[in-house]
């Protein structure tokens, strides 16, 4: 069947319906998937899109041809037509199409569209409502009987295929690129998947600017360092780096139906990091690699916290996690199982496991909603195509100081979640409030603050580890309050001398810090650990006391 290069595309007019024909069977699979494109699994139909290269693309109406192409050697199942909104410029690079470009899927009869929607209802990795189905039989007869308009005699077939180079030649292999967007889309939705059930937001905020333009992108071994990367989970110096390199094009070019051999995996690492070196990776790899095998093997037990957060060592303990629970079901239960779960640990074990799977063959419950399973694939595509932009972070936190924060692309929410308030502003909100002090949590991010005035001054009081600002310097819990007022300066340090008069028995000194530029007045309270809740209380009392006067009054000398 002919079909003319990609530049036919401008032949086209705009609106122009575009279809493509495909088995039922590999419909499903991109349902799974997240995008239209040849299958490759072995139950796949091999039709047309598969001996041509690329995804046989037809405007105005199907040929009879493209639907007995799309049937394949297969000789059973139906043929659904897939009607095409339209086709962005990234998407001509390889034979892909994310389904949010899907309009909708045709059936030749109402018989035909129940008994697929029944069958694929079937089916835990599909998620439900992805694009309308309807009746259309009028698409299905024979091309013979239509007669095109003169006007529609050039509008044509086309193929989305691999453009080529300026010598003629193909720039990438498009099965190969299938492939790498399937592996990449599975690891990343199933590392994204355990943040919905996150209790901090280290990741989330993290993930905020990961995927610009500058990201050079080819395999998944380069997504999976430049992600890790970026999530502070790995760095270019990292003993581990080499294991996330040995291990996931190990994951990605394996059969995932094939069954998973942690036994036969490890025998792989050891051939890889086996051979002598004085090296700190090889020493620290060939470790791993020993006790994970003594732990397969049940010669060792695991320690009570191997699964724990600890710097450094996300990457070896996902590993590892994943090697015991390589399923996508297993490792979803190990949340009940493993208390003191690290939240960066089960993302590394989650991202394996979703690279070895594939995005099509994880279940439902790693696919997010519909919206984010939609976009996520794009996002990858978008990627390998240089065209992507940036992942964004956005927080919005309640009176109470509970966050709920999103992590967004291209207008879609990917992950989300609701965490709760840290511990030391509840704390701080409790003692403010018990000294009659109007402290409330703000919407924009989350910090602790109060009016001041009619003006719209505001104070902000927060409570961190830190320490003293003397030499030498002693670990302490700063208290802070800043105001937003315009104070000279010698009246800033005539009210910090009054201060640290008042409170020169109490073992609580303060720090001004005068930001000249965005007129803002910190002082600071440096509580020695330990200390009582009794003495928090009392820094935040005179904190509260003489800078609330301070910035209404610009008096240095308040009264008490």
């Amino acid at each position: 069947m002919e079909a003319t290069s990609t530049t036919t595309k401008k032949q086209i007019k705009k609106n122009t319906p575009m279809y493509l024909a495909m088995h039922e069977n590999n419909i499903a699979m991109c349902l799974a998937s997240g995008f239209i494109s040849p299958r490759l699994e072995q139950n796949a139909a091999r039709d047309h899109h598969l001996t041509s290269g690329g995804l046989v693309i037809e405007a105005i109406k199907p040929t009879h041809a493209a639907l007995v192409g799309a049937q394949g050697d297969l000789p059973y199942g139906m043929v659904v037509l897939v009607e095409i909104k339209n086709i962005e410029d990234h998407t001509l690079a390889i034979p892909v199409i994310p389904i949010k470009q899907v309009k909708r899927f045709a059936f030749q009869s109402q018989k035909a569209l129940t008994e697929f929607s029944a069958r694929i209802s079937a089916y835990n990795d599909i998620p439900g409502g992805l694009v309308p189905f309807e009746v259309a039989p009028e698409l299905f007869e024979s091309d013979e009987l239509y007669q095109a308009a003169p006007e529609e005699e050039n509008q044509g077939k086309k193929i989305i295929d691999v453009p080529e180079s300026k010598d003629g030649s193909t720039s990438r292999d498009p099965f190969q690129s299938i492939a790498v967007i399937e592996a990449c889309a599975g690891a990343f939705a199933a590392g994204i998947s355990t943040l919905a059930s996150s209790q901090g937001s280290s990741l989330f905020n993290r993930l905020h600017g990961y995927g610009g333009e500058n990201i050079q992108i080819d395999s998944p071994v380069e997504f999976s360092v430049s992600l890790a990367t970026h999530l502070g989970l790995s760095t270019e110096n990292d003993v581990y780096q080499p294991l996330i390199a040995a291990l996931v094009p190990i994951l990605a070019s394996t059969n995932a139906s094939d069954g998973f051999s942690a036994t036969s995996l490890l025998r792989k690492l050891e051939a890889i990091f086996g051979s002598p070196s004085d090296t700190e990776s090889a020493t620290a790899l060939q470790k791993f690699v020993k006790f994970s095998q003594d732990i397969i093997a049940l010669r060792r037990d695991l320690p009570d916290d191997a699964f724990s957060d600890q710097e450094g060592f996300a990457v070896p303990r996902g590993a590892l996690l994943f090697l015991l629970n390589p399923e996508p079901e297993t490792l979803a239960a190990v949340k009940l199982r493993i208390p003191n779960l690290g939240e960066r640990v089960y993302f590394v074990a989650a991202f394996l496991v979703g690279m070895r799977a594939g995005v099509a063959r994880l279940p439902k419950t790693m696919k997010a909603s519909r919206e984010a399973f939609l976009a996520i694939p794009d996002f990858i595509l978008s990627i390998i195509q240089k065209k992507s932009r940036p992942l964004q972070t956005i927080s919005r936190w309640d009176k109470n100081g509970t966050q709920q924060v999103e992590v967004t692309w291209n207008g879609s929410t990917l992950v989300g979640a609701t965490l709760p308030a840290k511990v030391s502003l509840q704390v701080l909100a409790d003692i403010a409030r018990s000294l009659g002090i109007n402290m409330s949590f703000s919407a924009v991010n989350g910090a602790l603050v109060s009016p001041l005035n009619k003006d719209h001054m505001t104070a902000t009081l927060s409570l961190e580890e830190g320490a003293t600002p003397t030499f030498p310097r002693v670990p302490a819990c700063v208290a802070t309050l800043k105001i937003d007022c315009k104070v000279q300066k010698r009246i800033a340090l005539k009210a910090l001398e009054s201060i640290n008069k008042e409170m020169l028995n109490s073992g609580i000194f303060c720090q001004l810090t005068d930001e000249v530029k965005n007129r803002k007045l910190e002082l600071k309270t440096y509580l020695l650990e330990p200390y009582s809740s009794e003495q928090l209380k009392l820094a935040i009392e005179t904190l509260w006391k003489h800078t609330s006067h301070l910035s209404i009054n610009n008096n240095p000398n308040p009264t008490k």
